[in-house]
This record gives C-alpha cells, structure tokens and sequence, in this order.
C-alpha cells in the first residue's frame, strides 16, 4: 500500500511541475460557457477593438477547438447582400435530389430583374438544368437566377421559399437575420449580422454537398436544351489565381462574396493554417475607385481585409492541446480505501492560444470541494473537473475521472493459534528449559573436573622435583 501511494504521490508531482501554472480553487458557477468557445460566444480570445480598416462586421472563428478568436460589431444588423445565397443552398441541398432537374420559369427570372445580374451563366426561360448545376452556379459564381429557380422548385413559390429560410434561420439560432428574398439583391427590410452569417456557414460545413459546393473554384455547366456547355469560375479571386495573382492565398479552401446595397463589399472564407480550421467573415469593407475613372476599380476592399484577418490570425495565434490521454491531475485519499486514486480528463481538448503565452498566463481551477470519497471507487468513475483559464476566458473545461480502481480496505488479522498448538509450544518450553539447565550442570561438571585434574598434575609434578632434589643430595 505504501508503495501505491508513493507512486501516486510521484504522479501528482510530474503533473503539477510540467503544467507550470498556478493553481486555484473555481467558483462552483465558472463554465466554458463564460469564455470564448461556440460562434455564440460574447467574449472573444482577442477582444472586439477595430483592427480592419472598413469593414462594418467581422468574425473570426476557429471551428476545431470552437473558440472565437476575435470579432468586431459581430451583431450588428447590416445587408446580407448574396450571403443570402448561403441559406438557400443549404436549404435547397436538404430538400432536393442533386440530380434532379429544373425547367427555368420566366417568373423566377422576372423574380431577380432584368439587367441585374452581369455574372455567367444566364439561364433562359424553358431551360432545363439540373439541381447541381444551379448549386455551383450559384454559389461558386453568384448567380441569382440559379437561387430564384432553385426556390421555386422548393416551395412554389419565392415567398414560401423566404418563409422557409427565416424559419430555418430560427431553428439555428440566428436572432438578428431577417430574409426577403432567396438571391440576396438589396432590400431594405433584408438583414443580418457576421455572427448569425457564420452560424449558418458553420452549420452548414456538417453537410458535404455543401462542403464540396462551397469549396469548388471551377465548375462546368453541361450542355442543356437551350445552350451549350458552360465554364463558370469563382468569384472568390482569394480561392483562384485565374483572374489575377493579386488575391489568390492559398490558406483560403472555400468562399463566398457579395456587394451589398451600398456597394460595401462582404466575404466569406473558411482557410486553414497548421491545424487551425477558421471561419472568416466581414461584412460591408468599402471597395476604393479610381480618382479619375469611378468605373475603374482600384480595390474591392473585401480580399485585403480578409488576407488582413487571416495574417493576424496565422501570425498571432496556434492550435494547442490542453488536455491529453492519460494526463495525471490531482490525487486524493479515499475513505476506507486500500489506496488513493488519481485522476484523469476525460477527454482530449485544445484550444487556440496566443503564440507568445506564458505559462504563468494559464491558471488551472478546481472547485473548492470534492466532498467525501468513499471506497470501492472504480476507473473511470467521475470524481470532479478542472478548467483552465487565460484572462477572464475559460478556454478549457473536462470532468476528472478515477485513474485507477480503489478497493476497501481489510485489514490483516493474525490467525488464532489452536489449542493443540499452545500446547505443543508450552511443551516443546520446558523441554528446553530443561535441556539449558542439564547443558549447564554438563559444562560446570567438566570444569570443575578440569580444575582437579589441573591441581592432580600440579601435585604430582611438585613431588617429582623432590625426589629429584632429594638424589642430587645424596
């Protein structure tokens, strides 16, 4: 048993050393819920200061470890502009067979507005395409004519349609998004907010037809009854260098964009740096134009800022395990228990942390109690939790379980000596006694032989030098 606890209590030490940060008792109401985890957060890792130089709303979300890592009016309510499109593809995925086809109906063109779309492909009445095909065309290249179709072929209708996103936006939680249309051209009753924008996206990344739609960069239109095959590209230029080198960054996996009623540019990304997995939005980054040409555009606004907020994150910030398989926490003695136990997290966690953390920056917190522990305790039984905490954040949070069993202890107790036995021993006593004893009587007569014999041999040896003294006399 000794040798148990001195093992744990070895344990316990190579734990407390290597976490190198202090130790505190928790408030029994301190959660993860007070801290910067879930798109839902109202704290961010990073704060909310201004860090773009447009930009009217921003999130900056890192989907692995659920941690915002900052944002910016992230409920303001502002134009959704195409953004918009997000919901409709995911709706349209939910309830339709990508295979099936659509026949475009003038109503859904007469819907968007002649003369308002510029981008490819252009679908004509009586037009039959397929439900993928107006998937990536709309979202890889923004197309509305492909949601108008695609909402009809849902519902009947564009305001059934409508009906349905603001009630699947509710079913997601989105409480500041209000839709009017199924393409996101400007509305002035339209609205939504970066948090409930990445919500959506973030929902709808658990989808791969989604995930493969959102990401594609490149599609091409099979031929249909009234046109040609058509090559359609993305306009996200950070996915793409096909139009120019100037955006592209290859972090960047997915994307849509969007110009909203004011001409403000939106965007969203999702990138990946090392094992980050981000989820970017900012809405409403002013594009610049040239001085002397208005038409000319100098630059969108959106791709800068974006490649901006994505610099910050990569260079600021990293993906860091906080807590590990078979990870040694605090020990405790059990009541009545053979040993104490130690405890583990019950699952792995990370977190998104500053690059230039300390450990001195983390605090671990335990609550103040854990009340009694009773043996027999099993492994793998709960026994408390611990969160670790950087700032006024809680980052991390995992129950502690029982690292090893502990049985009750019994106590040994020596065996009865029968009867038979206490009699034999009592003899086998005198018996020695007695032999002790006759052993001495032995030795104090054999030296009380070997002193007279001594005394004997003296005697004689005294009468031989007489005689001898007595011949030499005469």
């Amino acid at each position: 048993m000794k040798k148990v606890r001195l093992i744990c209590l070895f344990m316990s030490l190579v734990f407390f050393i290597s976490a190198m940060s202090g130790t505190v008792f928790a408030q029994p109401d301190a959660s993860v819920g007070s801290g910067c985890h879930s798109v839902d957060a109202q704290k961010a890792l990073d704060g909310s200061a201004k860090i773009l130089d447009t930009a009217k709303a921003v999130v900056l979300y890192e989907r692995n470890s659920d941690t915002m890592i900052y944002n910016y009016e992230p409920d303001k309510k502002v134009d959704p502009s195409s953004m918009v499109k997000l919901m409709t593809a995911l709706i349209a995925i939910e309830n339709l067979d990508l295979n099936a086809t659509a026949t475009v109906s003038r109503s859904a063109l007469n819907n968007v507005g002649i003369g308002v779309v510029s981008v490819k492909p252009r679908f004509s009445a009586g037009e039959v395409v397929s439900v993928e095909s107006l998937l990536y065309c709309m979202i890889a290249a923004s197309d509305s004519d492909s949601a108008a179709v695609l909402a009809e072929m849902v519902s009947g209708s564009q305001e059934a349609f409508v009906a349905k996103m603001n009630q699947r936006a509710a079913e997601m939680g989105c409480t500041s998004t209000n839709f009017t249309n199924a393409h996101g051209l400007y509305d002035e009753n339209a609205y939504s907010t970066a948090r409930d924008i990445s919500r959506i996206i973030d929902i709808a990344l658990e989808n791969e037809i989604f995930v493969r739609i959102f990401n594609a960069d490149t599609y091409t239109v099979p031929a249909t009854n009234k046109a040609d095959a058509r090559y359609i590209q993305t306009t996200n230029w950070m996915m793409s260098d096909d139009y120019t080198t100037r955006y592209y960054d290859e972090r960047v996996i997915g994307g849509k964009t969007g110009t909203d009623g004011s001409n403000g540019r939106c965007l969203a990304v999702t990138a990946a740096d090392g094992n980050m997995e981000l989820l970017a939005v900012l809405m409403g980054a002013e594009a610049v134009y040239n001085e002397e040409d208005p038409n000319i555009l100098e630059a969108f606004g959106s791709f800068e800022e974006m490649k901006a907020l994505l610099d910050y994150a990569c260079d600021k910030f990293e993906y860091r395990q906080v807590f590990h398989k078979n990870q040694t926490f605090s020990q405790y003695s059990v009541v009545n228990g053979s040993n104490d136990l130690v405890t583990t997290p019950a699952s792995e966690a990370y977190a998104i942390l500053p690059m230039e953390l300390t450990p001195e920056q983390l605090r671990w917190l335990y609550p103040e109690s854990v009340g009694t522990i009773t043996a027999p305790v099993q492994a793998g039984q709960k026994v408390t939790y611990v969160e670790v905490w950087y700032g006024d954040l809680c980052i991390a949070r995992s129950d502690l379980l029982a690292m090893n069993d502990v049985d009750v202890y019994v106590p040994q107790e020596e065996p009865d000596m029968p009867a038979s036995l206490h009699e034999d021993s009592a003899g086998r006593l005198i018996v020695t006694i007695v032999l002790i004893l006759l052993g001495i009587v032995v030795l104090g007569f054999l030296v009380l032989l070997a002193i007279r014999m001594v005394r004997i041999a003296s005697i004689r040896a005294k009468r031989r030098r007489r005689r001898m003294n007595r011949r030499r006399n005469y």
